[in-house]
């Protein structure tokens, strides 16, 4: 059941956006708003960065781009198209990585985690 968008809170972060790296960013958008692993998670079992990280870097990204606790998870349950259609309406930041985000649910592309 689709429910109102919550809201973004963007806190510009830069340095995690290069960090973590244009190919990595649908994998942890994956992660964490359709799997909803947490940010330690996706930095061990995602990008298979050290634990000393410790969430660090996938929590700095989404909140680069406005996502929070609210957003953990939202997709899962969702049709593809329904959940890419609400992003990329609700997160115009988020355009360039949504073809690579279609593809990794959809299954073209696998799933690092």
């Amino acid at each position: 059941m689709m429910s109102t968008f919550p809201t973004l809170k963007i806190r510009p972060r830069e340095r995690a956006l290069h960090e973590v790296g244009a190919e990595n960013i649908p994998q942890v958008l994956y992660a964490y708003l359709w799997q909803g692993l947490a940010y330690r998670e996706i930095d061990r079992d995602v990008l298979h960065w050290p634990t000393e990280t410790r969430g660090w870097e996938s929590m700095g990204l989404l909140h680069h781009f406005g996502f929070h606790n609210a957003h953990k998870g939202r997709y899962d349950g969702w049709s593809v198209t329904a959940a890419i259609d609400e992003l990329s309406r609700e997160v115009p930041a988020l355009a360039e990585y949504l073809p690579a985000l279609r593809d990794i649910c959809t299954g073209r592309t696998p799933f690092h985690g």
